[in-house]
């Protein structure tokens, strides 16, 4: 009879220690439709768009640049000449959604294209590097020598002929 009071006493001394090491009950039941943490930014989907081009309704999310580490130049052999660009790299988690953004030519041909994330701030992510490999049309361009510039970067050149 000892041992089961002295068992009790134990067990009822560690449920008291482990107790405040939990999450609230109301927190782990809250249905995921209405908690912050499910709400990921709206893609654009429609024709001629990036499937993660920049939206308007991106305005509550946080935006990062991402680690952009290789950047390929891909031409179509068709008449106007199609530029595909694949990008490689890193977004700074998993939550991060990637986005895109091209610019038309300046004066100097110079096609400039942002390649960042959006993130809800209040969302709770595993914090990780999340690889990434999109490939997008740039479009087409009138005869000449364009430059691709990627997040401030001249990561290439192509002609147009």
């Amino acid at each position: 009879m000892a041992n089961l009071s002295l068992c009790a006493v134990l067990l009822l001394v560690v449920v008291l220690f482990t107790s405040g090491c939990s999450t609230k009950i109301s927190d782990v039941n809250t249905p995921a439709t209405h908690s912050p943490e499910t709400r990921t930014p709206p893609v654009s989907g429609g024709k001629g768009d990036s499937v993660n081009e920049e939206t308007s309704d991106d305005g509550s999310f946080k935006r990062a640049l991402a680690a952009v580490e290789v950047v390929e130049i891909r031409r179509k052999e068709s008449f106007p000449g199609q530029i595909t660009l694949v990008v490689e790299g890193t977004l700074p988690t998993p939550c991060h959604q990637l986005r895109t953004k091209v610019h038309p030519p300046g004066e100097k041909n110079e096609i400039n294209v942002e390649v960042y994330s959006l993130v809800d701030p209040a969302m709770i992510c595993a914090q990780v590097l999340a690889p990434f490999e999109e490939q997008f049309e740039l479009g087409s361009y009138p005869a000449g020598g364009y430059t691709v510039v990627v997040n401030g970067q001249e990561r290439g050149r192509f002609e147009i002929h």
